[in-house]
């Protein structure tokens, strides 16, 4: 039977976690890079971090409403969108996002996919749960620097077997420290 490593990256985090926990006899290993298990944190992260930035006051934020939610945090977007600040949220560099936009040019992104996840119930979910019942050697990377999903996001993980490695990055580590994201997943496989 073959095993290989599931590796995600944002929100493909889910994505990995779930398919780690579904299919644990064709997991060798899970690879978590920069990843959100829990939409609701990481999302109430970039809305306190954009309230900051923004100097504004903050609101009260409800968990149960996700509607309600997503109205606070698409205007907070808009906001540091209309402001030319959101990107700091996920790159030190700010160079790196045009690499990324180059790389991008070329696919067709699915706005409607977007707009299904930001606004079903069933993404929203806390996922950082499954991470105690996968058994499988898991290894978390995440950077010093993340707002996109939080700088301590990952500390709600609780892998039975995780090697953690805190880059000096944002939340593309495969751009902004390379070799050590490189270094940190040879060394895990």
């Amino acid at each position: 039977m073959s095993e290989w490593y599931v590796m995600g990256h944002s929100f493909g985090g889910i994505l990995a976690v779930n398919y780690a926990k579904r299919f644990p006899e064709k997991t060798k290993g899970i690879i978590l890079s920069n990843v959100t298990l829990n939409m609701f944190d990481s999302f109430t992260n970039q809305i306190q971090k954009g309230s900051e930035i923004l100097g504004m006051e903050q609101k009260r934020i409800e968990w149960n409403n996700l509607e309600a939610f997503m109205d606070i945090f698409y205007s907070n977007l808009s906001k540091l969108m209309e402001k030319e600040v959101y990107f700091q949220f996920q790159y030190v560099d700010l160079q790196n996002k045009k690499i990324v936009d180059e790389i991008d040019e070329g696919l067709r992104s699915d706005p409607i996919f977007q707009q299904y996840v930001f606004s079903s119930a069933e993404y929203f979910q806390d996922f950082t749960s499954l991470t105690k019942q996968i058994n499988k050697p898991a290894l978390v990377i995440s950077g010093n620097f993340d707002d996109a999903v939080g700088r301590n996001h990952h500390e709600t993980f609780k892998f039975k077997n995780a090697e953690v490695h805190r880059l000096e990055s944002g939340h593309h580590p495969y751009l902004e420290n390379q070799l050590e994201f490189k270094n940190a997943i040879f060394n895990f496989i």
